[in-house]
Formats: structure tokens, sequence, C-alpha cells
């Protein structure tokens, strides 16, 4: 009798998470940065010979999202998205006299599952959680202009642990989200900001740092602009 109230039990939870379960996609622009640390940077400085300063690069994300229905306007939202992150680095110098200027962007690709603890009342919405990213892929395009003339490059990065890697696969960090639903909250609008938490330098490189007394760091940041649409809007 105990197993048989057990299950109707758990089947009454599970038909009630499912009436306040809905689906749906997301997509918009990122403005990505990569923090580096003082260390690293410095190392980057002394291999162009010339002043780095970083900037935002701009980039964007889409995917398919769900979130559940948790009672007291509480939820919980999950994921499967696609983004790009990086960032731009420009390296100013001079080589006999002449100026000369280096601009590179730092294009990565994630596949990105974030876990939102949400808060939705009043059509007004309020997310945070973690995430965790996968890369896919990424490029580097460099433009190098110097005494009127103006080169371009691009290349693919490698991804591992190993020294002659350039970046690690695996992203994590928190998540931030901020929105508003309407239409029957079947559309949000929202902003949200990701703050990188893992070191996505190779191993290898980090290591071979930390034994010489130097810490190599870089991570992914991001701010986000997202419009959503949910096939229901209960």
């Amino acid at each position: 009798m105990k197993k048989m109230s057990f299950l109707l039990l758990a089947l009454c939870c599970a038909g009630s998470l499912a009436a306040q379960t809905r689906f749906g996609f997301k997509a918009g622009f990122n403005y990505a940065t990569m923090p580096l640390s003082d260390d690293y940077f410095a190392v980057l400085e002394l291999v162009e010979s010339g002043e780095l300063e970083t900037t935002w690069l701009p980039g964007f994300h889409a995917g398919a999202v769900v979130e559940f229905g948790l009672g007291n306007n509480f939820g919980l939202g999950t994921g499967l998205l696609f983004h790009l992150k990086g960032g731009k680095r420009e390296f100013r110098g001079v080589v006999l006299g002449t100026p000369y200027l280096i601009a590179r962007s730092v294009n990565l690709m994630y596949l990105q599952v974030p876990l939102m603890l949400h808060f939705r009342s009043g059509g007004f919405y309020v997310g945070a959680g973690p995430y965790a990213g996968y890369a896919i892929g990424g490029t580097m395009k460099s433009k190098g202009t110097s005494a009127g003339s103006t080169s371009i490059r691009k290349e693919k990065f490698d991804f591992g642990k190993d020294e002659n890697d350039d970046f690690s696969r695996i992203d994590y960090g928190a998540g931030f989200e901020l929105g508003y639903d309407f239409l029957n909250n079947q559309v949000r609008v929202s902003a949200s900001y990701q703050l990188g938490l893992a070191n996505i330098l190779p191993a290898d490189q980090v290591e071979a740092a930390d034994d010489l007394g130097g810490n190599w760091s870089a991570k992914n940041n991001a701010a986000s602009i997202s419009l959503s649409y949910f096939f229901s809007g209960n």
C-alpha cells in the first residue's frame, strides 16, 4: 500500500512539473571581453614589442531553452546555446621610427549549457546560476597597419591542454539575467552578464608559467541582450 501511495505521489509530482514546463528559443547579441592576468598581459606585450589594449568584441548567441516551474513564482531554466565569445587586442608600437598598429579579433565558439534559478512575478524575470561551455572552434583575425600599408591574416585556434595549444576547451562561470515577459508571457526581452571563472588557457601553459613564478590566465566575460520566445505562456 505504501509503495502504491509513493508511486501515485511521484506521478502527480511529475504531472505537475510537466504542466509547468515550457520550451522556447533564445537569441541575441553578445559584447564579449577576455580579461588577462597581469603576467600574461606583460608576456603578450613583450612578444609583440608593443603596448597592448584589450577591448570588447561583438558577437551573438542562439539556441533552445526550457523552463521548469517550481512553484511560488520560482523556476529552473536550462538549454543548449551557441555563444560567440572572445575579445579584441590592439598592439601599438614604433619600429625604426615608424608607428604600427596590430588589431586582433579573438573569436571563440562555444556550446553552452546554463542552469538558472529564476523568479517571475508581474512580468518581471530575475535569474542567476552557473553555466558550462565547450569550445567547438575558434579563429583569430589579425590586421596590421604601418606606413600606410595594411596586411590581414586569419588563423584557426587549436584547443587542448598542451603547451602548443591556444586555448582549453572547457569554460564555466556564473550568469545573471534581468528581463520582462509580455504577450501572455510568451516573449521575453532580457539583459544578462556572464562572469567567466575558468582559466581558458591550456593547463600545461599555466603550469609551466607557474613553475617560473608567473600567473597566466585568460577568462571569458560577456554582456548580452536577448529575445526569447516560448511556445506556452502558462
